[in-house]
Parts: C-alpha cells; sequence; structure tokens
C-alpha cells in the first residue's frame, strides 16, 4: 500500500507529532483528532494519547468497509479493516474515540 507524501514526511520528520505536542504544552485547548492513518494504534501514539486523554478524542474517517473497494478509491490511506482495529485499540487503551462515516460512497452502500 502506498503512502501520501504527508504520511511518509510526518512518519520520517515527526511534523504531526511535533505540531501536536506544541498545541498540547502551549494550550490547553482540547483537541480532536481525525484522521484515516491506523498508525494511531501504535504503542508510540497510544502512550502520547494517554498523557492527555483528558484532552484528545480520536476519531477514524471510515467510507466503506470493503477493503478492496476502499483500496482503490482512498489510495494511501489505511484500509478501513484497519481503522477498525485501531479504534478498538484506542478504546482498550482507555482513549476516548470516535468514528465519522465519511466520505459514505453510493457503491459502497449497494450490496
Amino acid at each position: 500500500m502506498g503512502r501520501s507524501a504527508v504520511q511518509r514526511a510526518s512518519r520520517y520528520t515527526g511534523i504531526t507529532e511535533d505540531a501536536l505536542l506544541l498545541v498540547l504544552e502551549k494550550t490547553e485547548f482540547r483537541i480532536r483528532i481525525l484522521t484515516k492513518n491506523a498508525a494511531l494504534s501504535t504503542k508510540r501514539w497510544i502512550t502520547l494519547f494517554s498523557k492527555y486523554r483528558d484532552r484528545i478524542t480520536v476519531g477514524l474517517s471510515i467510507g466503506s468497509r470493503d477493503d478492496d473497494w476502499a483500496r482503490t478509491v482512498e489510495r494511501g490511506t489505511s484500509s478501513p479493516r484497519a481503522r477498525l482495529k485501531t479504534l478498538h485499540a484506542l478504546q482498550d487503551a482507555g482513549i476516548p474515540t470516535f468514528a465519522m462515516l465519511c466520505p459514505v460512497f453510493p457503491d459502497a452502500l449497494a450490496d
């Protein structure tokens, strides 16, 4: 599975984590994170989110449960199955979560 340029940059340089830490350390804002990246279930992210669990809510956007279909349409994102596993891992760690059914594609609703 290919990664987008933003995913590659944040994975190797820590831009996303640095920006998040800057907001968390310099403000008292409550933050909602919305992504399609299943990497948030790693120990590194769960440890960070646990430290700020009273100020962070993490969401994953899911538009289909069909991994094959999503691989074609949502190129460069984690599979829907991986996103659902990430939500469960975050919930098991006590991190507040939400799922966003977005975008919902008409083709994905047809059976």
